[in-house]
C-alpha cells in the first residue's frame, strides 16, 4: 500500500523541523539528527551516536554510498559523507552521514 500523506509540512524551513541543506548541487530540506545505538560487547556494551539526515525520497533517489551532503545551517552545518542509504517506504529516505574528511 502507498503512503499518501502530505510530508512537506515536516520539511519546511521556515516552520517546519528542516535546515537547508545541498545535494548534488540541488538545495533540499532535511531533518538532521543524531542517531544513537548499541553494540552489544562481550562483557560491556557500546552506545554511540551517528548524524542521519531524514529526506524526502524525491529529492535524493539517486542518494548513494559515498555521495556528499552539505547541511547548510543548525547544529550540525558542515559537509558529510553518505555512509548508509535506507528508504523507509514512506516518502523519506534516512541517510547515515559520516563527517567529510
Amino acid at each position: 500500500m502507498a503512503f499518501n500523506e502530505d510530508i512537506s509540512l515536516f520539511f519546511d524551513t521556515d516552520d517546519g523541523f528542516a535546515v537547508l541543506a545541498t545535494f548534488k548541487g540541488e538545495t533540499i530540506s532535511a531533518i538532521v539528527e543524531d542517531d544513537y545505538y548499541a553494540v552489544s560487547g562481550d562483557e560491556v556494551d557500546i552506545s554511540s551516536s551517528q548524524p542521519v539526515a531524514h529526506c524526502r525520497t524525491e529529492d535524493v533517489v539517486t542518494a548513494a554510498q559515498g555521495d556528499t551532503l552539505t547541511i547548510e545551517d543548525g547544529d550540525h552545518a558542515g559537509e558529510y559523507v553518505i555512509t548508509n542509504v535506507r528508504p523507509d517506504g514512506t516518502g523519506v529516505t534516512i541517510l547515515s552521514l559520516e563527517e567529510a574528511p
